[in-house]
Order: structure tokens, then sequence, then C-alpha cells
């Protein structure tokens, strides 16, 4: 389960980072993630949520919210 509760997000698509203060641009699927991680949902039903609202299969949604995890950490946001 991703550690998101250091991230504040905006509707305008902004996450800040409340331990560096920085603040990155998201799309709405990379919300979409972090607020249902920040919601103490695991990655299948996250993938199981992005596959309905994206109309991909889970196997796919899965595999993206993975890499998205792994971007987070190269960033140091997780």
């Amino acid at each position: 389960m991703l550690d998101a509760t250091h991230l504040s997000l905006s509707q305008a698509g902004l996450v800040f980072d409340s331990r560096s203060g920085d603040s990155y641009q998201i799309n709405d699927s990379a919300s979409l993630i972090i607020k249902l991680f920040q919601s103490h949902k695991s990655a299948e039903d996250v993938a199981e949520a992005l596959a309905k609202t994206y109309n991909l299969n889970k196997e796919q949604a899965l595999s993206d919210i993975l890499e998205f995890q792994t971007q987070l950490s190269i960033i140091g946001l997780i």
C-alpha cells in the first residue's frame, strides 16, 4: 500500500508534499490513484477503480499503478 498521507491534492491537479514543500502537477488518473491510496485502498482495489473509470482491463490498470509508484519513488514522494 502506498503511504500518501503526507501528500495534499488540489482540485486544480496539484499535489503538495508536506515533507519537502515541493508541488507537482498531476493528471486526473494520478489524482484518483493518490486519493484511493489515501483512503487505505489496496493496489487491487485501486486498479479496479482505475479500470472502471478509464475503461481499462484490470491487469493494465495494476501495471500502470505499479509504474506510477515507481515514478513517485524516483522523485522522492514515497
